[in-house]
């Protein structure tokens, strides 16, 4: 997926990746690809480098392109640069001993694109894409100096939200892993996922889901709380390609209602896990769902709630009761 992101927006064929730009008022694409075939030639037989005279040719077409509002032509120009820089990192590449290109240098590149003045939405979020498909290879270091370069770039940039959160993603996921619980959730909590329009629903939920772990793994209970409000258990219920999330979010809600003395939100935790289609399937699965729901029944307050419950496992229920083996 990173490779294939990475070759579209050098190719000039994402068609914006979903960045949407003011009219264009004069197209330098094939001046664009003229300039990029030359440093491809010139690469084959020369080495070159950032300070090469060519790219002062690159950036002089890509402020024209900047100006004229040809994005599609402005972003293959800044991502063709970088990821040359990135080329040369990853080869080692030594002028007099020192790395002609370091991580650095490489972020510092990508802010002063991305900041140069009247840049186009395309050209950053191009940029920010190209850049992310880099990480999967970098060590864990350089990795961590280039997500806190692109977060820095993206903040407050709407039409990169989904990027963004994706890398604050992966930093929590870092921090995780290193068993710093407080830093992972306090840098996830603050993603604000279920406003994003871009963001898939399958992506949105698993990132809040995300959220909930880490704060109830943290002992958070109040946030947790409230984060869960931010999930439509509706939506949940009702669609197919969701049931492992579905299971995931009653699972995070035990623990929460557990905690709380809510013995009778288990109950109907584990009633909602106990039919969900995929769990019905799969009898070991139903079978400790079905014997929690009732452990969680016996135990709550018997008040008009609980006997409904009751009387609708007794009855909806029958056969998988008679199923069940002796719970112990």
């Amino acid at each position: 997926m990173a490779q294939s992101t990475a070759s579209a927006i050098l190719k000039d064929d994402a068609d914006g990746l979903g960045v949407n730009e003011g009219k264009m008022t004069e197209d330098f694409s094939q001046a664009a690809s003229q300039l990029v075939d030359k440093i491809s030639q010139l690469k084959q037989t020369t080495f070159v480098g950032p300070t090469n005279p060519i790219f002062d040719e690159l950036f002089a077409l890509e402020k024209k392109c900047r100006q004229a509002n040809d994005g599609a032509s402005g972003s293959r120009l800044c991502c063709f640069y970088l990821q040359n820089l990135e080329d040369l990192r990853k080869a080692g590449e030594e002028k007099d001993g020192v790395p002609v290109i370091s991580v650095g240098f490489l972020c510092d590149q990508l802010v002063v694109l991305c900041k140069k003045r009247g840049q186009l939405k395309r050209v950053i979020s191009d940029i920010v894409k190209l850049a992310v498909t880099w990480l999967t290879e970098m060590k864990k270091e350089d990795k961590v100096e280039v997500i806190e370069t692109l977060k820095r770039i993206t903040e407050g940039k709407i039409f990169v939200e989904v990027e963004r959160a994706r890398l604050v993603l992966m930093l929590a996921e870092m921090k995780e892993a290193e068993g710093k619980i407080d830093e992972a959730a306090t840098i996830l909590q603050e993603v604000q996922v279920e406003t994003f329009g871009a963001m898939e629903r399958r992506e949105k939920t698993e990132y809040i889901l995300k959220q909930m772990s880490l704060v109830l793994r943290r002992g958070d209970f109040i946030r947790c709380q409230i984060i869960s409000k931010k999930i439509s258990t509706k939506l949940l219920d009702n669609d197919e390609d969701l049931q492992d999330l579905k299971i995931r979010y009653y699972s995070l809600m035990i623990v929460y209602y557990l905690h709380e003395g809510m013995i009778l939100d288990c109950c109907k935790a584990y009633q909602s896990i106990f039919i969900t289609p995929s769990v019905q399937q799969k009898e070991d699965q139903w079978i400790k769902s079905l014997q929690c729901y009732i452990l969680f029944l016996l135990l709550a307050p018997f008040d008009d709630e609980a006997k409904q419950l009751a009387q609708t496992v007794q009855t909806m229920e029958a056969k998988k009761l008679k199923e069940i083996p002796v719970f112990a």
